[in-house]
């Protein structure tokens, strides 16, 4: 696969920053996975590796609010909210708070991956009622 791209959200303070390295893990599917460090380069919670993606990051002071999906994308809900306290050292999903060695687990946990049933019933709730035919309108 393709790791050609990166982006950078720096904190308020420029003492944190957010760093999302894009790779194409499925033709033409990206992720943007991220790594929060220190700006001398300490990482202190890094998702480089896996299938989380990066939607928005939001700074508070020294905590980065960010909108997460985990690819491919069949669970419920189909994003979770996270906040990293850098200089706490802790994160948050659903408002519980974890030691940041676990904070990618919790944000599994957070997550209902759907069996191929409940994808069908999902994707058909979602569809368009049909429409009539033009010949059925005279």
């Amino acid at each position: 696969m393709n790791d050609s791209r990166c982006s950078l959200i720096r904190g308020t303070n420029e003492s944190f920053e957010v760093v999302a390295h894009d790779r194409e893990v499925f033709n033409t599917h990206w992720v943007s996975s991220p790594a929060v460090r220190r700006r001398g380069g300490e990482v202190l919670f890094d998702l480089r590796h896996t299938q989380w993606s990066l939607d928005t990051g939001e700074w508070h002071g020294d905590v980065v609010a960010m909108t997460m999906r985990k690819y491919p994308g069949h669970h419920v809900p189909g994003d979770i909210e996270v906040a990293v306290d850098c200089a706490g050292r802790v994160g948050m999903v659903n408002g519980a708070r974890f030691p940041l060695d676990t904070l990618e687990a919790a944000m599994d946990a957070a997550l209902h991956w759907l069996s191929e049933d409940e994808q069908r019933a999902l994707q058909a709730a979602r569809r368009p009622p049909p429409r009539k035919p033009w010949w059925k309108f005279w």
